[in-house]
């Protein structure tokens, strides 16, 4: 596969990377993509990082988003046949995995806590 682009968007430190291998995205597309990105983002840990790749293979439009940073990484895999329609997947399975992990992210720091409440005895 001939690697055609890659636009990494740190103008306004944005957090994301859209790589095209053998396809182009039209203004529109990249657009649509930026700003769904804009909103996927924030969503995910602080000081992580999100690369958007799509891959023209045969008729189809592979699409992989990996969000990655301080220890915790979110990937999915989707394919379709145009870029909105997969990265539609991609975006609802991150979001899935996202929220998944914000419910569940404190569980383990407060299991072995006693939250009763106790008496202390001052002698």
């Amino acid at each position: 596969m001939k690697f055609i682009s890659e636009h990494f968007d740190n103008h306004f430190h944005e957090g994301f990377k859209i790589k095209e291998i053998g396809i182009r995205l039209s203004k529109k597309q990249w657009s649509y993509l930026r700003m769904r990105l804009q909103v996927l983002v924030p969503k995910t840990p602080s000081c992580s990082f999100t690369t958007l790749t799509l891959s023209k293979f045969d008729h189809n439009i592979i699409g992989q988003i990996e969000t990655s940073g301080l220890g915790q990484n979110f990937t999915s895999t989707a394919q379709g046949q145009n870029p909105e329609e997969v990265f539609k997947e991609l975006e609802k399975d991150m979001n899935d995995q996202l929220l998944s992990w914000k419910k569940g992210r404190f569980l383990n720091r407060f299991q072995n806590v006693d939250f009763s409440l106790k008496e202390e005895v001052i002698v």
